[in-house]
């Protein structure tokens, strides 16, 4: 399980087409950091593809709290 979060949306599609199609995988994709962490939190990845450049949470900020999160500790 891969999660996405990008507010390109086009740019977040074309990703999870793309890894998707080439090795089967299941993504998620949200646009926004709050979106994120909540995903991340309901049903953990393995991967999580962040970008950094995010509405109202940037991407550093997901990340340290992502880092925080236990359940998540083999993401």
């Amino acid at each position: 399980k891969i999660l996405v979060v990008d507010d390109h949306i086009a740019a977040a599609q074309m990703l999870a087409l793309l890894l998707d199609k080439l090795g089967g995988h299941q993504v998620q994709i949200v646009h926004d950091g709050t979106a994120g962490l909540e995903a991340a939190q309901s049903a953990p990845p393995e991967i999580i593809l962040l970008d950094i450049g995010l509405p109202h949470i940037n991407g550093y900020e997901v990340a340290e709290q992502l880092r925080k999160n236990p359940k998540l500790n083999d993401t």
